[in-house]
């Protein structure tokens, strides 16, 4: 995942956004829509990547799985807050 193309995306997004917005704002919120979903999709597939490195980590660790999931939902909701 390279962090420029994901930066140059949004940045795009939002410019075209912005600049569709004056003349057809309707046609400016799909725009965004797209544009986060695009984003979704190039994030997702290295999630699953990040996700499997961390089952490795929890199994050769021997911690119990419930509380990892705890631990990273926790650190989901501060990331979030």
């Amino acid at each position: 995942m390279d962090i420029f193309s994901i930066a140059a995306i949004g940045i795009i997004g939002a410019v075209l956004a912005v600049t569709i917005k004056q003349t057809r704002p309707e046609l400016s919120v799909m725009v965004s829509l797209v544009t986060c979903i695009v984003l979704l999709l190039y994030t997702s597939t290295s999630l699953g990547d990040i996700l499997n490195q961390f089952n490795q980590i929890v199994s050769k660790s021997g911690i119990d799985a419930s509380y990892f999931k705890i631990a990273l939902e926790a650190r989901a909701i501060a990331y979030i807050t």
